[in-house]
């Protein structure tokens, strides 16, 4: 009769089986916690801060400046150049088994997406541009660092959900 201590490690020798299906859950909640940092729009900075009086609006694009007569922004009978690429709507997760393990990706198919949101190493491109920063953005970097309490919830959730099928 084998013993408890004997169980566990026939059970480990094919946990990868387990294993696997449950890492590649936690990775999608990882990415899915990093996304809901990056995607929102921070709070439209000043109309008035540069010289010109700025019409754009994000996730739209840019209004006539009539529309803003009154302090409102007036969108009936407005024509509006739409030239966002909508930012937080361009967000995609991939997850797959590789030989190593699971590998995650999370991308913004937004073509200036790496310059308002990616890394805040310089020297690396596309990064995000200091006034992107100025104006509320987050980025990358801090995004991932902001998730991390998220991501130890779902680790040890992982953790508990392999050793229940044990």
């Amino acid at each position: 009769m084998p013993t408890d201590l004997e169980k566990f490690y026939e059970a480990l020798k094919h946990s990868s089986k387990t294993v696997l299906p449950l890492a590649e859950k936690m990775m999608g909640q990882n990415l899915t916690a990093i996304q809901e940092i990056l995607a929102p729009y921070p709070r439209q900075p000043s109309r008035t801060r540069a010289r010109t009086f700025n019409t754009y609006v994000r996730g739209v694009g840019r209004y006539p400046r009539s529309a803003f007569a009154g302090g409102k922004v007036k969108t009936k009978g407005v024509k509006i150049k739409r030239t966002s690429e909508r930012l937080s709507a361009r967000f995609r997760t991939e997850v797959r088994q590789c030989e190593d393990g699971i590998l995650g990706e999370l991308k913004n198919t937004a073509s200036y997406a790496g310059w308002v949101l990616g890394t805040k190493d310089q020297s690396k491109d596309p990064h995000q541009v200091s006034w992107h920063n100025e104006t509320g953005w987050e980025n990358s970097d801090d995004a991932i660092d902001k998730a991390i309490p998220r991501v130890n919830k779902f680790l040890d959730q992982m953790l508990d959900d392999f050793l229940k099928k044990l």
